[in-house]
């Protein structure tokens, strides 16, 4: 899979870093933080993005265009912020997650955490274990291959990568 996009991530410290938003799965976009409304209507209309998971604590700004709140704008939205702390995912956030991807099996979502990292490719790989049955080394294979900000070194790169899919994989252990 490719990059779909490098943009400014307002939310970085310092603000304004680049991000890249990357394709994981053909019905996968993972990237960093959305950063207002427009941009959420943007990656609806140049994506075709039908679901949206925020696994960070921000929520998208200035919601020009979106009546009532940015969770009403897309068919459903899951807010689930989780800790990027290395300690791994519970198995409550990792099946509340896949269920939700679940119900959009056929369209396209977009997973946000902070940068696009840890997070959000962590529960791209969940997603594709639950949602699509690939197996582990399918997963890891298309996180590897993604262009994304690891390339093919997704576990490599950072331990506490490792422990992420450790606890998804304990997380899914039973359907």
């Amino acid at each position: 899979m490719a990059i779909a996009e490098f943009y400014q991530n307002r939310f970085t410290n310092p603000p304004n870093q680049e991000c890249s938003r990357y394709w994981v799965h053909p019905m996968i976009l993972v990237g960093g933080n959305v950063n207002d409304g427009t941009e959420l209507i943007r990656l609806r209309q140049q994506f075709g993005i039908c679901g949206f998971i925020n696994l960070d604590h921000n929520e998208p700004e200035g919601l020009t265009g979106i009546e009532n709140d940015w969770e009403s704008f897309f068919e459903d939205c899951l807010e689930n912020p989780v800790l990027d702390d290395g300690q791994g995912f519970n198995r409550a956030d990792v099946r509340r997650v896949v269920s939700f991807a679940h119900a959009f099996k056929d369209h396209p979502i977009s997973i946000n955490c902070h940068v696009g990292f840890s997070r959000s490719p962590a529960f791209a790989y969940a997603i594709m274990r639950w949602v699509y049955e690939m197996t582990g080394q399918e997963a890891l294979h298309a996180l590897n291959t993604a262009d994304g900000p690891y390339g093919s070194a997704y576990l490599m790169c950072v331990p506490k990568h490792l422990v992420y899919i450790d606890s998804i994989e304990a997380a899914l252990s039973t359907r």
